[in-house]
């Protein structure tokens, strides 16, 4: 059993639990190798996954070694964007749950369920084409129907049917969270951005707001260029401006910060860390406690 995370509000993705922690903490493992040619193979195996940056607990799971040989079947840029996200979920939901499922038949569809509707939202890559979603998504049913076969398991027709349920939803994120991240830093896709003096900027302008706000907030509706948003947690309404109607969807989740000064009726929209489908609640924030590996 697993339990939903409330997560931590300086934009990680990760349960406020294991997050902006004091002090460092490190886990040693040790490998001892029989001969010269596991020694080898063990050198070849990191060359491969540092590509996509997995991290080296990974090959000491079950996962690990199904991912270095995917990549290996595949060495496009596409597949290798998609392996970071997936080996990043991986270490993530482990390090939280503090144990690994033995194999790929010990998750549940809520495993990949949360994968598609809360940690690949929170994964997306900005660009200008909008088009992450969708090669996202190709290269996720690519892998499961790779996965089947290696593996005789049977998560190809489960990870489709959620793909169908939420690539819509999934993609207006996508949209959202390009306009307001494109809005918050005009240069972000220029040569010349300095992403640290504008974050230094973004953050004093936020700290001299007299009221600020941070966390999840849902869109409960839209009134000319306004939008209503509530805390999920405290379940308060505030008014913003600065967030589009037009593309905004009613029961998204922002993840981000809000401010306002005194006499000032509506609240500014002031940074952005996420958009989350409606559905991501159902793993964000703890209410009742799902199967996320057998």
């Amino acid at each position: 059993m697993y339990q939903k995370r409330s997560i931590c509000y300086c934009g990680s993705g990760k349960s406020r639990e294991s997050c902006c922690k004091t002090g460092p903490e490190i886990t040693l493992r040790m490998k001892q190798f029989a001969n010269q040619k596991e020694r080898e193979q063990m050198l070849s195996d990191l060359h491969i996954s540092s590509q996509f940056q997995m991290r080296y607990k990974g090959h000491f799971e079950f996962y690990g070694k199904h991912f270095i040989a995917y990549k290996r079947k595949n060495p496009t840029e596409k597949c290798n964007g998609f392996l970071v996200i997936i080996s990043s979920y991986f270490t993530d939901y482990l390090d939280e749950m503090d144990k690994c499922p033995s194999s790929w038949k010990t998750l549940t569809s809520a495993f990949w369920e949360e994968l598609i509707c809360t940690y690949y939202p929170h994964s997306i890559k900005i660009t200008p084409n909008e088009k992450e979603t969708d090669t996202f998504f190709t290269q996720l049913k690519m892998f499961v129907r790779w996965l089947d076969k290696q593996e005789h398991t049977c998560w190809y027709n489960i990870v489709t049917a959620y793909i169908t349920e939420y690539k819509s939803v999934v993609y207006n994120c996508e949209r959202l969270l390009n306009h307001l991240v494109t809005q918050q830093y005009p240069k972000f896709h220029q040569i010349d951005w300095d992403p640290m003096n504008d974050f230094e900027k973004i953050e004093m302008k936020f700290n001299q707001y007299k009221e600020t706000v941070e966390g999840v907030f849902e869109v409960t509706g839209t009134l000319e260029n306004t939008v209503a948003i509530a805390n999920v947690e405290t379940h308060k309404t505030y008014y913003v401006k600065g967030v589009p109607p037009s593309i905004v969807v009613s029961g998204m989740l922002l993840q981000g910060g809000i401010g306002r000064n005194w006499g000032q009726k509506y609240w500014d929209w002031c940074h952005t860390f996420s958009v989350f489908p409606n559905q991501a609640k159902n793993y964000l924030y703890p209410k009742v406690e799902p199967t996320g590996v057998k």
